[in-house]
């Protein structure tokens, strides 16, 4: 599977860590999607993968909020509001580690990956929202 990645901006630290941000308007944006079985927004995880990144983020800007959200290990990147480090204060509890998370992703979207080779085009509840194709789309034929 080929993919052609656009990413928004990667910021290199002092320490040579590198942080993958992405630009996003959505109000509806959760930490939750990068980690769920499914891993519903794959976009930033396949970046970290793709960039050997040390640690992700959203950054939401719309008229309503700006704000980022974030998952890193990285020490010199935490501040005291965001993001928390991995583990026992972070929104991702499951996971001990940036690695941790990392060997799931890879695992969990090359599974996604496979499937969707196989012919397996279970949709995400939502993804048709932005879809360009809407006026040639058999969607409803699978469904």
């Amino acid at each position: 599977l080929t993919l052609n990645l656009r990413i928004d901006r990667i910021d290199q630290l002092a320490s040579g860590s590198l942080v993958v941000i992405d630009y996003k308007t959505s109000k509806n944006l959760t930490i939750q999607s990068w980690i769920n079985s499914r891993v519903s927004e794959p976009q930033l995880p396949i970046y970290a993968l793709f960039q050997d990144a040390d640690a992700i983020a959203y950054a939401q800007v719309n008229n309503a909020n700006m704000e980022l959200k974030a998952i890193s290990d990285v020490p010199e990147w935490i501040t005291d509001k965001l993001p928390k480090p991995i583990g026992e204060d972070s929104k991702v509890k499951e996971f001990d580690s940036w690695t941790e998370i990392k060997s799931y992703w890879k695992e969990r979207l090359s599974q996604h990956v496979e499937a969707f080779k196989g012919g397996d085009i279970q949709l995400i509840q939502g993804s048709c929202e932005y879809c360009d194709f809407m006026d040639i789309c058999r969607v409803d034929s699978y469904t």
